[in-house]
């Protein structure tokens, strides 16, 4: 696992980078030429493509994409093109094959504060070819939001929680990457609280949150929710394999055949 910079205690950002071994459960931190290291910050991200970490936007105001190759433990700067986003943090990136997709954050002299200008836009970098674009998507977009999470699951850009003006919320929005549709889903059970500084991890089928604040609160809590409550194509699935319904001959993509040939009933767990 690789970290790169953040705040101190006294919002002064940071710009070291360590690995932590994570068999060895040993931390050590990485030496660099000076000139090659990005500008102190924190509320950036970082993404993994391949053996590349991709670090953008934090507190030091520009719009330029640090790459840490984990290989050769070596920083460059990716030289982009197009319609480059605006410099800002708290946004949130994640990577869907060969893109990196960028959601929202916020930007102001006091960004902290309620004056912050919030962003609702999302962007796409081709990591192919180095190109930005500002995609237009469809659907019920989030409001201007920051310090919420994402991550990705088939294919899909899932985002809770964060600060929306003024207001905590305790949304889940997702984006299909391919569509370009934003989806709003009404969630069961134990819902977390409005929150924002959490984190979320997808691990197989399921989104795993933690932690986060309000107010007046930090929180330690783990919550887990189940993704194919939210999946119209698994819904669709269970009803077609339950119903017997011949997925052959019927000019299915080959991927979506084997994706249904593996699901699995819901077991009747009812005494005979």
């Amino acid at each position: 696992m690789f970290v790169f910079g953040g705040f101190r205690n006294n919002g002064a950002g940071l710009d070291d980078t360590f690995a932590l071994d994570l068999e060895s459960r040993t931390w050590r931190r990485l030496n660099f030429a000076e000139s090659s290291i990005p500008h102190r910050r924190g509320g950036h991200t970082a993404s993994l493509y391949k053996n590349l970490m991709l670090v953008f936007g934090g507190s030091h105001k520009d719009s330029m994409v640090s790459q840490l190759d984990l290989v050769s433990c070596e920083w460059s700067t990716l030289k982009c093109h197009g319609s480059v986003p605006q410099g800002r943090l708290y946004h949130t990136a994640a990577v869907h094959q060969d893109s990196l997709f960028l959601y929202g954050g916020c930007w102001g002299s006091r960004w902290e504060q309620q004056n912050a200008t919030s962003y609702d836009d999302m962007f796409e970098l081709n990591l192919l070819t180095s190109t930005w674009r500002q995609l237009a998507c469809a659907g019920p977009k989030p409001s201007g939001m920051s310090r919420h999470a994402a991550d990705v699951h088939d294919g899909q850009m899932i985002l809770f929680g964060g600060k929306c003006d003024r207001h905590l919320v305790n949304d889940v929005h997702t984006l299909d990457l391919e569509t370009k549709r934003w989806s709003r889903h009404l969630i069961q059970g134990n819902i977390p609280h409005p929150r924002y500084r959490h984190t979320c991890t997808v691990f197989q089928n399921y989104l795993y949150l933690f932690g986060g604040k309000d107010e007046a609160n930090y929180f330690n809590d783990l919550h887990v929710l189940d993704l194919r409550a939210i999946s119209l194509k698994f819904f669709v699935g269970i009803w077609l394999v339950s119903n017997k319904v011949n997925l052959f001959n019927q000019g299915l993509p080959e991927a979506l055949l084997q994706w249904l040939q593996q699901i699995r009933l819901p077991r009747d767990n009812n005494p005979q």
